[in-house]
């Protein structure tokens, strides 16, 4: 006979259980098979709740319980996936979904090393009570073929699978976006009890918020840059998916949180070696991975490119980034950059994808090989802080916001003749700054008055 006090975890496991159960069973052609699959599903997320009334009501909690209970319900999750596969869902809602689940789960590991407890939040519950059943309803809206009578005990469930396929796309997409914006209030309502204890809130040992709220404050850049991390990601997966100018809007998003995290750091006297090393892996994948494979992208699926060329300049300029970082991160901080800094090559490869002057496939090589080398040279380039006191500069910054803002509004609404000519025109802007070795060669270059 299984002891009472196991009862909890083998009903927590046989969760997982049933989740690879699910697994198997999809994707499904006929209804019968669908049917199961929802009442697998439903009794699966019922144990969700039952195993915890079970550790209670016996008095049989136990750590291994704690452990094995949220690794049960993070693989109950995973559910998402066949329902991605038999598309009756797209890629992003799941995206966010996993992500907000292993960050959660992120966070609690982090908490549990240093001895201390995220709570469960209201918004965590509601996300679970709202979730399970609309992925239940998305198991019904599988298109399927009846190949056999349905058995009469089957029947109510068979009906209700006809009536939930009768619901108009729109209330399904209400749903399923509704669903989304409840994850990331969740999201948002732990990240934000992480940080508070994170940094030294307690409210049972009754430590104030002003304390806590203070060494938030000193978590920020790190949030900054965290975020432009985000973005490059984001954008890498856009790119894969052919939306180019949505992973060019990112980047370019990227760049403006690059030039903040740093700035903020320094004039809250919170720079860290953690920080300086976050901020170089963020520049790695957004200013470094994801112009790469827009690269690649472009060249081969726009411009036609042999796959081995793609891969090529793409790799190029990947490690082209790569050692410019590398080397970035061994230099004291200067009023000036050794070779062209990685967030201008970034911009500049980027918003060639989208010019009209760039459409041969000759031009556009070269003109990547040319950033790239740039980029790993030895030339000076001023920080753009100071690059607007010099006189040939001083119009720079307000066509620079303009059109950046511009090109951005553009990216954003998709509107294809005034996203080429404003893309073009900013990145008109940003070669006059590539071509200040040159000028100051020239002795063009006088500070401003």
């Amino acid at each position: 006979m299984i002891s009472q006090r196991y009862w909890a975890n083998y009903i927590t496991f046989a969760r997982i259980l049933g989740v690879g159960l699910i697994f198997w069973m999809t994707p499904f052609q006929f209804r019968s098979v669908q049917i199961i699959t929802i009442l697998i599903y439903t009794i699966v997320s019922l144990t969700d709740l039952l195993d915890g009334w079970v550790a209670r009501k016996l008095k049989t909690e136990s750590d291994f319980g704690k452990i094995l209970d949220p690794l049960a319900d993070k693989i109950l999750v995973l559910v998402f996936l066949p329902l991605l596969e038999m598309q009756v869902i797209t890629s992003f809602p799941v995206f966010v979904i996993l992500a907000r689940e292993f960050a959660v789960m992120a966070f609690r590991v982090a908490m549990a090393k240093n001895g201390l407890i995220v709570e469960a939040k209201f918004s965590g519950k509601l996300k679970t009570f709202v979730t399970l059943p609309v992925c239940g309803i998305l198991l019904g809206m599988v298109p399927t073929t009846i190949s056999s009578p349905i058995d009469p005990i089957l029947l109510p469930l068979n009906f209700a699978i006809e009536w939930v396929q009768s619901w108009p796309s729109w209330f399904i997409l209400f749903l399923i976006w509704g669903m989304v914006m409840i994850t990331v209030w969740s999201f948002f309502d732990y990240l934000k009890e992480f940080l508070y204890v994170y940094s030294g809130g307690d409210k049972k040992k009754g430590i104030g918020l002003d304390l806590a709220r203070q060494n938030m404050i000193k978590l920020l850049p790190n949030l900054i840059t965290v975020s432009n991390l985000v973005l490059g990601l984001f954008a890498i997966y856009y790119a894969i998916f052919g939306r180019i100018n949505l992973a060019i809007l990112l980047v370019f998003l990227g760049i403006y949180l690059d030039g903040y995290d740093g700035k903020l750091a320094r004039k809250l006297n919170v720079n860290s070696s953690f920080g300086a090393l976050l901020d170089s892996r963020a520049d790695y994948v957004t200013f470094g991975v994801a112009p790469a494979i827009m690269i690649f992208i472009f060249m081969n699926q726009y411009l036609n490119s042999l796959t081995w060329l793609a891969t090529g300049v793409a790799m190029i300029y990947y490690l082209s980034v790569h050692y410019r970082l590398y080397r970035f991160n061994k230099q004291e901080r200067t009023d000036f950059f050794q070779g062209l800094p990685s967030p201008a090559g970034a911009v500049t490869v980027i918003f060639m994808v989208f010019s009209p002057f760039f459409e041969s496939e000759t031009l556009f090589v070269l003109s990547v090989l040319l950033t790239s080398f740039v980029m790993v040279s030895r030339l000076p380039y001023p920080h753009v802080s100071i690059v607007f006191s010099f006189h040939l500069y001083k119009w720079l910054k307000p066509l620079a916001l303009i059109f950046g803002n511009c090109a951005i509004l553009m990216l954003f609404l998709e509107k294809g003749v005034f996203m080429a000519l404003s893309n073009s025109i900013f990145l008109g802007i940003v070669l006059l700054y590539i071509l200040y070795p040159i000028f100051d060669r020239a002795g063009l270059l006088t500070p401003k008055t």
